[in-house]
């Protein structure tokens, strides 16, 4: 109910000063906003603690808003500068390397040949044994051939399983 009391007083406030035209933090809008505020709620507005609360909060909000005053306002630049880098830091470190991750399966995808050892998506491991455009046939185990979509090639299986060495 405290914290609630004080936005129900700051918003009368707030609509007290658009209203009449005045100081936002003024003393007259605040006793008229705290009046209009509890008057229909039965509550005593100028009880000790709810001066003491909702004179901290506006005093704290007019010493705010004095500071903000003081200050030159920045520039668009300025206010930009850190959006354009952190955007700049997201394409080299991001989106650039992923990009030519993808040109680089995409030139393997195009030089697959049979007699390749190569990966799928899924981890299966096979022998190349035939390519159509959109279909690559897999040789997994004797006699065993499996099909699968060309797009769902991961690698070479040295190239993964270098990899693999490497982390371990």
């Amino acid at each position: 109910m405290f914290p609630l009391s004080f936005i129900g007083v700051s918003l009368v406030v707030m609509s007290e000063c658009i209203v009449e035209g005045g100081t936002l933090f003024s003393q007259t809008f605040i006793s008229k906003a705290v009046v209009k505020f509890f008057s229909p709620l039965g509550e005593k507005p100028f009880s000790s603690v709810w001066i003491a609360g909702v004179g901290s909060l506006f005093s704290l909000a007019s010493q705010a808003q004095e500071a903000a005053a003081g200050q030159p306002r920045p520039n668009i630049i300025e206010s930009l500068a850190p959006v354009a880098f952190i955007i700049v830091v997201f394409y080299f470190f991001l989106i650039r390397p992923q990009g030519k991750r993808q040109k680089e399966h995409q030139k393997f995808l195009k030089e697959l040949r049979r007699g390749d050892e190569i990966v799928t998506a899924s981890g299966i491991m096979g022998k190349v044994e035939a390519i159509t455009d959109s279909v690559v046939t897999l040789n997994i185990a004797n006699g065993v051939n499996l099909r699968i979509l060309r797009s769902q090639v991961a690698g070479s299986q040295k190239a993964m399983t270098t990899t693999a060495e490497g982390k371990a």
